[in-house]
């Protein structure tokens, strides 16, 4: 039996409340004039069906374990975020970030993704209908992904498994992509037929996260060092100066101090025993020594594989030479 609800509440928490009490004792429920606020039907119970005529803001489903939601109208950001099982069903366009992290499940997009779409993804399947306007597959481990329009971002930048189907426009990863099998096409196509898109006419190209996550790694440059390139010259000191400004002392070597332009150099005062200037290693993001009696640094960062977020857009980000 369904129950219908008249949505008036001014928060997703009073209207999540208001839905799951109804649900109760009923295994269907629908709201109408849904306003785009966040975390709509979030977390909603296994074998119920929720229907939502409006807009639905950020959020929309997330975490979803096993409800069949629907709603007729536009999603906002990350629709089926995270979610475990079920089937979300959006009859129009969605926000960025489509499918993060889904897990499990069935989310189905008839309009186009405004934005990049399932990212970080791990299992489960994302249907879109129209167009993805950002990138596909961004460290996607899992799960398949059919586009039957156009991809305009990037497309399996760090995938490393799962598969993508795209019917439209897009650049391949360095891997490339295949013409789907035979096999794959009668898959895709009967998936496609029970949530309402039509196939017809749809020629896919498939791309594996396992064949990216096995392209060949990229050689990097090793920049010289800077310590091995340090000079050190043995000098002599009657004493050593104890009291800044009342023990003057010069530590600066000219070089042509007869010419018009001669070289001025200043030299760093070394010396052993007490008090004296000590070397330390230790690596990035390890504790440093202690640096309260230091009278000379020296700093060696060199280029190397740290890790680094995602929206990091260059390689180099994190790799100076000082």
């Amino acid at each position: 039996m369904a129950d219908e609800e008249d949505v008036w509440d001014p928060t997703s928490g009073n209207i999540n409340s208001r839905l799951l009490e109804r649900l109760a004792d009923s295994d269907t429920v629908a709201a109408k004039r849904l306003e785009p606020m966040a975390c709509i039907a979030v977390g909603f119970p296994r074998g119920k069906t929720a229907t939502f005529d409006g807009t639905g803001g950020d959020n929309f489903g997330g975490l979803n374990h096993g409800a069949q939601l629907i709603l007729n109208g536009g999603a906002g950001r990350f629709v089926g975020n995270s979610m475990r099982s079920g089937e979300i069903i959006v009859n129009g366009s969605a926000g960025n970030g489509a499918a993060h992290g889904l897990a499990g499940g069935t989310l189905v997009v008839q309009g186009s993704v405004r934005g990049s779409a399932a990212t970080g993804m791990l299992d489960g399947e994302l249907l879109i209908a129209g167009d993805v306007e950002g990138a596909l597959g961004t460290g996607m481990h899992g799960g398949t992904v059919v586009v039957a329009g156009n991809v305009s971002g990037e497309v399996a930048r760090y995938m490393t498994g799962g598969t993508l189907f795209i019917a439209g426009n897009f650049t391949p990863p360095k891997v490339g992509a295949k013409p789907a099998a035979p096999a794959e096409r009668k898959i895709v196509q009967k998936l496609l037929q029970e949530h309402g898109i039509d196939p017809q006419g749809l020629e896919f190209q498939s791309v594996s996260g396992a064949a990216v996550a096995q392209s060949p790694e990229l050689e990097w440059e090793e920049l010289p060092a800077l310590l091995p390139r340090l000079r050190l010259v043995a000098a002599v000191l009657k004493r050593r100066p104890r009291r800044p400004g009342l023990d003057p002392v010069n530590p600066g070597l000219t070089l042509g101090p007869d010419t018009e332009e001669p070289l001025n150099l200043t030299i760093p005062i070394l010396w052993q025993g007490e008090h004296a200037p000590q070397m330390a290693t230790w690596d990035v993001g390890a504790r440093p020594p202690d640096f309260g009696k230091c009278n000379l640094a020296i700093i060696d960062l060199s280029a190397g594989r740290l890790p680094r977020r995602l929206d990091m857009e260059r390689p180099d980000d994190l790799a100076q030479v000082i």
